[in-house]
Formats: C-alpha cells, sequence, structure tokens
C-alpha cells in the first residue's frame, strides 16, 4: 500500500472529524449511509488486519458508491449552493491577499476532496475543509508561519461560524466565499471533476490589505 494511496482514506477521516464541533447538521444519501455501516462492520468489510487497513478496498468501495449516488450527489450539491447568499468576491481596495493557492498548489488534496464530495456533497463544508487541508501544509510554509501559530488559525476556522456566500458559479465551477466577521474572507474555487467537485484555488483575503499583491 503505497503513501499515496493510504493519505487519500486517511486524509478525509481527518478532516470530517475536525468538521464535527462546527454544528452543521449533515445529511447523507441512503447509499452513503449504508457503506458507512457496512465499513465499520468486520463481517461486511474485512478490511482491517490487525494494525493494517486495506486501503484499497476501501476505496473501491467508495468509488462504487460514488457512481450509484452521482445523480443525488449532484443534485443536494446544486440545491446547497442555491440556497446560499450572492455576494461579490471581496477585492481592492477594501481587501487584498494574504495567499493565493492556484491549482498546481491544490492537486495534492484533489483525490481526497473528491471522497469528500461523496461523503458530503455541501459546498459550504467542502470548502471550508479544503482550507483546513491546505492551512498547515500549504498555507502556512509560504508565510513561514510556526506550528503553534499555524495550529491556532486551523482551531479559530474550524471553531468559529462564518457566513458562505456563493461569489459566482456556473455549470463546471463555484466560488464560496467564507467570510470571518467581515476581517478575513476564504475565497475557494470549487470545481468539477469527474463527477465530483474539488477545489481548483483557494485566497485568503485580508480587510485592509488593500492594493497588496503577492504570487
Amino acid at each position: 500500500m503505497s503513501a499515496h494511496r493510504s493519505a487519500r482514506i486517511a486524509l478525509p477521516v481527518l478532516v470530517l472529524a475536525l468538521g464535527c464541533g462546527k454544528g452543521f447538521p449533515e445529511t447523507r444519501s441512503r447509499e452513503v449511509e449504508q457503506f458507512r455501516a457496512d465499513l465499520a462492520s468486520p463481517a461486511r468489510f474485512a478490511i482491517r488486519h490487525g494494525l493494517a487497513i486495506d486501503v484499497a478496498a476501501i476505496q473501491r468501495a467508495l468509488d462504487h458508491v460514488a457512481g450509484a449516488a452521482r445523480a443525488g450527489l449532484a443534485a443536494r450539491f446544486a440545491d446547497e449552493l442555491r440556497a446560499l447568499p450572492k455576494r461579490p468576491s471581496p477585492a481592492a481596495p477594501e481587501f487584498g491577499p494574504v495567499v493565493n493557492l492556484w491549482a498546481k498548489d491544490l492537486a495534492p488534496i484533489s483525490e481526497t476532496m473528491a471522497n469528500e464530495y461523496v461523503l458530503d456533497p455541501n459546498p459550504e463544508r467542502l470548502a471550508l475543509r479544503s482550507v483546513l487541508m491546505v492551512l498547515p501544509t500549504q498555507i502556512a510554509p509560504s508565510l513561514g508561519l510556526a506550528d503553534g501559530r499555524a495550529a491556532a488559525w486551523q482551531g479559530f476556522l474550524r471553531m468559529a461560524r462564518p457566513v458562505a456566500c456563493d461569489c459566482g458559479h456556473d455549470d463546471t465551477e463555484a466560488t464560496i466565499c467564507l467570510d470571518y466577521g467581515g476581517l478575513d474572507v476564504f475565497v475557494v474555487t470549487l470545481a468539477t471533476r469527474g463527477a465530483t467537485w474539488v477545489p481548483r484555488a483557494i485566497s485568503w483575503q485580508e480587510r485592509g490589505r488593500g492594493d497588496a499583491a503577492i504570487e
């Protein structure tokens, strides 16, 4: 089992756990709920062998669920996107970027977030989980944040309730703005990837940075 394949399964579990304290109601499809119940049962899913886990078997089962539930997942994503309030993305002179991440930066989490979509195709939560995943691995290193400060930001973003808005979407992209009190806004662009939606760009915008420009 490669580290890449292991991370593909393990990381969604971590991110789902991080999201547990936010108080968002989560409703999943019948197929997903059955998959989760079966996965916990050793009689139905013999994937635990001592301390080893058959990651490939889990992924095959999850891929099957994704295919069976494809229409329902897409409908729910569209419904929940439609329910979000609309607003334009933050821009200069009121806001400026703290950091920008693009598709190449987000490629390492693309497969993980595709799995997240199958487990919970909610645009707001997909956007937040994307930010939480890249904060310690991409954002903190690019800003030179010490581990303690990065962990503090991660805890704050997980515990605080942002105002989520639809900052523009079409058939292949949806931009979700996570506004933390009008001071920090995380702009997450989700894009289609096969039958799923994954992050294509993330921009941390901060009020007062004006026309500050970064690469």
